[in-house]
């Protein structure tokens, strides 16, 4: 009997945890996406398969360019939350502003309400820089089909 509370305990602390990622950027545009962009198949750093999200804000942003990469927790599926970040080691974060070098985040993630491969993406993302400053929102990502991608 106690090991049922203690399960039940878990899967509520669980369901918390994937609310918290959902939650994770105060955002206050309801659910139209802050960042639009695409979504595609990539290569992780060690040659393996990943998926990558190119995205850039809505509103003001034309300079500005966000590129998540996932190589871990594939195929991905609606619902799936990840920690990105080179603690995380299930994918990285790069941002540049124009022509600037790409930062990496020292920490972020990714939350996919929907993802489908071959059409598309929704969901939020969130990250940190190492001089404090963060970025995320609301994202919606079209599928890109770049043909076959070949690692390693």
């Amino acid at each position: 009997m106690r090991s049922c509370s203690i399960a039940a305990l878990l899967v509520i602390l669980a369901l918390l945890g994937i609310y918290g990622l959902r939650r994770a950027v105060p955002i206050g545009m309801g659910t139209e996406s802050a960042y639009r962009g695409t979504i595609a198949r990539s290569c992780a750093p060690f040659d393996g398969p990943a998926i990558q999200l190119r995205l850039i804000p809505v509103e003001g942003g034309g300079e500005e360019e966000t590129l998540l990469t996932v190589w871990n927790g594939l195929p991905l599926q609606p619902g799936t939350g990840l920690q990105l970040g080179p603690s995380a080691n299930n994918g990285s974060i790069v941002q540049r502003s124009g022509t600037e070098a790409w930062r990496s985040a020292a920490s972020g993630g990714i939350y996919f309400e929907i993802y489908s491969e071959g059409q598309g993406a929704r969901g939020r993302w969130w990250a940190t820089f190492e001089d404090g400053s963060s970025l995320g929102g609301p994202f919606a990502a079209t599928w890109e089909n770049q043909g076959p991608v070949v690692c390693g």
